[in-house]
């Protein structure tokens, strides 16, 4: 197949459709671990970028953040406006997101990867474009060591069709490192995340970046 990510947002539409909280209600280890140094550093105002229904953007506006939400899946917004009325959610790519900001910090977990090789520094770029300067980005990504790597067609360098219709791409320390030369990287490394799929526990290995813009 080829990386048409115009379509991301009908495909997550259909799959919310059928499984409704596909990952469980409960917010991820990984947004708790976001929140920890967004808090460490004092950060009020958060862009969650790829929000889905809301379980992680819901963490961040209970502990007192201004949180905005960006997705393109109009069934996933619906969703996250009901499930956390607290923050403010805008249907749109991440590509494309209608405003400017700034924020104090931007989150994105397992949606970076989903994007192929010339598309995910835009991704970034989008993001960090609009933070505050000496503001943080935290994304979590699939690791090398998923479960799921190498599984399913090739499509690009660690890339593959792991799931029908879902490319994802696994990233090495020193490719994720490489997406970030021109911010200053405060923290990486790998971690494991457990939610609550529709079929029963799954465990992810995930790499997070943890990045300053200058």
């Amino acid at each position: 197949m080829s990386f048409d990510t115009s379509k991301l947002g009908e495909h997550w539409s259909g799959r919310y459709e059928i499984k409704k909280y596909i990952w469980g209600t409960d917010a991820s280890g990984m947004a708790r671990h976001a929140l920890e140094i967004f808090k460490k550093h004092d950060l009020k105002t958060l862009l969650l970028a790829a929000c889905g229904y809301g379980r992680n953007s819901k963490l961040f506006a209970d502990s007192g953040m201004d949180v905005t939400g960006v997705d393109s899946s109009t069934v996933g917004i619906a969703m996250a406006r009901e499930f956390d009325p607290k923050s403010n959610y805008v249907c749109a790519s991440v590509m494309d997101m209608p405003f400017d900001g700034p924020f104090d910090a931007v989150f994105s977990l397992n949606a970076l990867h989903l994007f192929p090789k010339h598309e995910r520094a835009q991704f970034i770029a989008e993001c960090m474009s609009r933070i505050n300067k000496g503001g943080l980005g935290y994304f979590a990504v699939f690791s090398e060591q998923e479960s799921s790597y190498g599984k399913g067609p090739k499509l690009e360098e660690n890339t593959y069709e792991s799931l029908p219709g879902r490319p994802a791409h696994y990233y090495t320390e020193e490719d994720l490192r490489s997406e970030f030369i021109d911010s200053e990287v405060i923290e990486t490394g790998i971690r494991e995340d457990s939610d609550m799929h529709a079929d029963g526990p799954h465990t992810h290995i995930l790499r997070y970046m943890v990045a300053r813009k200058r």
